[in-house]
């Protein structure tokens, strides 16, 4: 089985903690040749004990390193444009964090030479691959609750935070950082139906400028999506809520698992409706009454992996996608739509 050399830009907690960890895990069809990072030299030293890999402190010298075939590019956001670009003009297969880029002008610039170049590039959202995800659009995909027409994603919790991530001039906040997973997965089960969107964002306990609340809608030619993500939040909500015309599907926290419900009916066994043209025009002071057979399923809890399993999957598709010539695991432009939500947000809530 061929190897794919593999440089790593950035060992922060992404470059490190996710996909060096996960890219070790996959020693059959990965080998770690590069890394570069001049803040983290222990973090480099580790790796190269392990692996054996060059060291840099200068990242074009990894991006110059013939030895590497596979870039990923784990930077802050503001600097995905210019190694992104670099790494795709020196031959690389390039993977970046999301969100894609520091601003949508990047982003355009990006796909515009990965265009010019004859090649493609994939970005980070790994989330797509999460086990939860799969199991709801394989229910949705199933027609048992019939067309949906709205999602709902709302995650709360408490958390103070006083890390880069608070800071807008490191490309920090909640929307960044983890609203970003929910758009992309809720425009990835409902085929990126965007028609206009509308938002709130604030900053309420972070240290920073960044804000800590965002809440998104977005509304297609068919579904609403009603996406929200606080830091200040006592209570939990559930995990996801889909709406179909048939029936409703229920993703929630069990313990450290998660669990999914659906209850449904069968349309065939609804009473026949009043045609509107024969609807009277008065009342007789009751209320038109279905009897509904309820369904109702659930499937076993199962481990929320917590992007660990996910971070392996993503790079399964993009070993497929460099050695066997399969899709590009995400679309740099889905990627982009995202980033215009998300660009979009928070420009008209100040941030």
């Amino acid at each position: 089985m061929k190897k794919v050399k593999v440089g790593i830009i950035g060992l922060g907690r992404s470059g490190n903690n996710i996909h060096a960890a996960a890219l070790l895990k996959m020693t059959d069809k990965f080998e770690i040749v590069a890394v570069a990072d001049k803040q983290f030299a222990d973090r480099a030293a580790e790796l190269k004990k392990k692996t054996g890999c060059a060291t840099y402190t200068d990242v074009n010298d990894l991006i110059n390193d013939k030895n590497v075939e596979y870039v990923v590019n784990a930077t802050p956001s503001f600097l995905h444009k210019e190694l992104t670009i670099k790494a795709l003009e020196a031959g690389k297969f390039v993977t970046v964090e999301k969100p894609i880029a520091g601003n949508v002008k990047d982003a355009d610039e990006m796909i515009a030479a990965a265009k010019k170049l004859g090649k493609n590039f994939s970005v980070f959202q790994n989330y797509r691959w999460e086990a939860e995800v799969g199991k709801l659009k394989n229910i949705m995909d199933s027609g048992k609750i019939g067309e949906v027409y709205m999602i709902r994603k709302h995650s709360g919790m408490y958390q103070r935070r006083d890390d880069w991530q608070a800071m807008k001039k490191f490309g920090g906040g909640t929307t960044n950082n983890t609203l970003v997973h929910a758009i992309d997965q809720s425009l990835f089960m409902t085929g990126f139906d965007v028609k206009r969107t509308a938002s709130l964002a604030m900053k309420l306990v972070t240290s920073g400028d960044a804000e800590d609340f965002c809440k998104i809608l977005i509304v297609g030619n068919k579904i609403s999506i009603d996406l929200e993500i606080t830091a200040a939040s006592a209570y939990s909500f559930p995990r996801w809520v889909i709406f179909g015309k048939y029936g409703t599907i229920m993703s929630e926290d069990a313990g450290n698992d998660i669990a999914i419900k659906i209850k449904y009916l069968d349309p065939s066994k609804l009473r026949t409706l009043t045609r509107a043209e024969d609807i009277k025009p008065a009342s007789d002071g009751t209320y038109p009454k279905d009897v509904i057979e309820w369904k109702e399923e659930t499937i076993p809890p199962f481990a929320n992996d917590w992007g660990k399993v996910s971070h392996v999957l993503y790079h399964e598709a993009a070993y497929e996608w460099m050695v066997n010539n399969g899709p590009v695991p995400v679309k740099p432009e889905e990627t982009r739509m995202i980033l215009d939500i998300i660009e979009r947000s928070k420009k008209e809530n100040g941030f």
